[in-house]
């Protein structure tokens, strides 16, 4: 039911934004919030959002990233997790915090400006890119990955 919520409300800003979610994107969300959980956040947070997605569309990073690693970039999320935090019941309610909104509503405004209906995984991808002072950018920068160069693809 908790689950339901966040995204109940993912989609009610992506409707305020008259773009339609493909089931791709809505399952990083689910396990976004599921990330978050297990980590003991009180709230998804960009690094969460990136979990997500990482464990549903990993071609998504191989297409430009030949040698990407996801285990490392997970790992790499997992130790900055605040150490000893409780894993969160999934009855609990862990809602958006304000950047993972950003990112949602940049990918949103991606898919727009690229000229899509839809809003993917490759435009939350570019959400969780646009700032580089986003937890999300600054993991992914570590790697390796540009924003730009990933908006040319």
């Amino acid at each position: 039911m908790i689950i339901l919520l966040v995204e109940v409300r993912f989609l009610r800003l992506v409707k305020s934004l008259c773009l339609n979610v493909i089931q791709k994107a809505r399952r990083v969300i689910f396990f976004a919030r599921y990330e978050a959980s297990q980590l003991g956040s009180q709230h998804i947070d960009t690094e969460h959002l990136l979990l997500g997605l990482l464990s549903q569309d990993k071609g998504l990073f191989r297409r430009p990233y030949p040698s990407f690693d996801y285990e490392a970039v997970r790992s790499d999320i997992v130790a900055r997790a605040k150490p000893g935090s409780p894993k969160l019941p999934v009855t609990v309610d862990v809602p958006l915090n304000d950047d993972a909104k950003r990112v949602l509503t940049s990918a949103a405004d991606e898919a727009e400006s690229l000229g899509s209906k839809h809003i993917g995984t490759e435009h939350l991808l570019l959400g969780m890119m646009y700032d580089a002072n986003l937890p999300s950018a600054r993991v992914l920068s570590r790697f390796g990955l540009d924003f730009e160069l990933l908006k040319r693809r």
